[in-house]
């Protein structure tokens, strides 16, 4: 593979303290906006790098959390019993992949994700409100992988 460049260019990227990440485009040269300010959202659904103990990059589909102002706690209780007194028992992490991709599991004999039934999160938002969130499925009504369900309820104390 050959590269040829018709120029050399300089570019200056500032920080933006309103995003957690500052995204910039080759082609146009310039910083462009992706993501909202880092006050106004809590989860995304994205791939992303996991690296395993032993060192080995994987790349992953999963849920990151807005490190800056959310916290996540990853709870073993079914979704129904969870309540607002699990909110206040619960040690919270600030880990961007506390939810993470591990919700689910590959099953090498039927070639589908299957959903943890036994893993649910407890998520305090960015204005301050908890939600109890669990995840249904990894596909759509189509049976294309890569589309959750989930359900969310809030707990209020």
């Amino acid at each position: 593979m050959r590269f040829t460049y018709s120029s050399a260019s300089t570019a200056v990227i500032s920080k933006n303290t309103n995003a957690s990440f500052v995204y910039f485009s080759l082609a146009s040269k310039q910083v462009v906006t992706v993501e909202p300010d880092k006050s106004k959202w809590d989860i995304s659904f994205t791939s992303y790098t996991h690296v395993y103990p032993d060192g080995m990059p994987y790349i992953v589909a999963g849920v990151i959390s807005n490190r800056n102002v959310v916290r996540v706690a990853a709870i073993s209780k079914a979704f129904k019993d969870i309540n607002y007194s699990d909110f206040l028992a619960s040690s919270f992490g600030s880990s961007i992949n506390v939810i993470g991709f591990d919700w689910k599991a590959y099953n090498f004999d039927t070639g589908v994700y299957a959903v943890d039934p036994n893993k649910s999160f407890i998520v305090k938002t960015v204005n301050g409100k908890v939600y109890k969130l669990h995840f249904l499925d990894y596909y759509d009504e189509f049976g294309q992988k890569g589309a959750p369900t989930m359900e969310l309820g809030e707990l209020v104390g």
